[in-house]
């Protein structure tokens, strides 16, 4: 058995242990520890048989590039869009992009619906704007979950809301906006923040 631990910290590629799976003392041998989205190594015996305190170091290099083709790593197979009614997009689990079935956050209304809305995931200027102008001082859902807000919405809300603008030196980073301070920032892509979608 082995453990894995990463300078990184959690998450990233490890930590964890696992037993000692394939891995026998038979020359050839092998055993994967695999972190989904970070990493993925093979130990593999050699002639001479790993002892205990045996410690392996493994560095690896950021991307020189990134691809945001579907697929890629970067973006999904079957990307999804809470916001955007657009060819090659996939509606939210339980939206089907019909009248019947609009969120409630949306007032129940998109491309679809009569009056039509066309929703956008609003970028990080257009928060700062919007943030000079005013928004938390006018929006009663700003920084809230939609459980606590006036007009209950079932929307996950919360004080961080992504928006559609990727850093151009750090392409697996998106910026955000934090509803409750007014403050915006940098956030890994991998992870889950809430969304604001705006309409005309």
């Amino acid at each position: 058995a082995f453990t894995v631990s990463d300078t990184a910290g959690t998450p990233n590629c490890g930590s964890g242990s696992i037993s000692a799976g394939g891995l026998t003392t038979t020359a050839g041998s092998t055993v994967t520890w695999s972190s989904s989205g970070y990493c993925s190594f093979t130990i593999t015996q050699g002639a001479t048989n790993f002892a205990s305190g045996d410690t392996f170091l493994l560095a690896s290099t950021q991307a020189s590039s990134y691809s945001c083709a579907q697929g890629a790593g970067l973006q999904p197979a079957s990307p999804i869009s809470y916001c955007a009614e657009a060819a090659g997009l996939n509606p939210a689990s339980g939206e089907t992009w019909s009248p019947a079935s609009y969120f409630a956050a949306k007032g129940a209304m998109g491309q679809n619906s009569t009056p039509s809305v066309r929703w956008r995931l609003p970028t990080i200027s257009d928060y700062e704007l919007a943030n000079v102008d005013g928004i938390r001082m006018v929006m009663p859902d700003t920084g809230i979950a939609g459980t606590d807000r006036p007009n209950i919405d079932a929307s996950p809300g919360g004080n961080v809301e992504w928006s559609a603008s990727v850093s151009s030196s750090y392409r697996n980073g998106s910026w955000f906006f934090n509803g409750s301070n007014g403050s915006v920032n940098l956030d890994g892509r991998n992870l889950t923040n809430a969304v604001r979608c705006v309409g005309r």
